[in-house]
């Protein structure tokens, strides 16, 4: 019986998912324009604070997710996509999927 509970209690506990960004390379230099990036997991978008956009832009950001291990595991046997995308204030810049 006090196994049971405390696979339950296990199942219940949070875990965090963070993705680190340090610095873009090879971007299309442009003036008097800033980049943001935006991330997509389990139905949630993060976005970053934007910096200068130059051909290799420091972001130096985290984004966390926090999901209980259940749902994490769930993710994980579903293989869910974590989507990065590079946005300007003009266009989009850049569209990489990360799994």
């Amino acid at each position: 019986n006090e196994y049971k509970s405390y696979l339950s209690f296990r199942d219940t506990m949070s875990v965090v998912v963070v993705i680190t960004l340090l610095e873009g390379r090879q971007f299309p230099s442009k003036e008097k324009t800033e980049l943001y990036t935006t991330c997509k997991f389990a139905g949630e978008v993060l976005n970053s604070d934007t910096v200068p956009h130059g051909n290799n832009p420091y972001f130096n950001t985290e984004l966390a997710w926090e999901l209980s291990r259940k749902t994490l595991q769930q993710h994980r046997l579903q293989r869910t996509p974590l989507k990065l995308i590079g946005n300007s204030d003009r266009m989009q810049a850049v569209h990489t999927t990360f799994v």
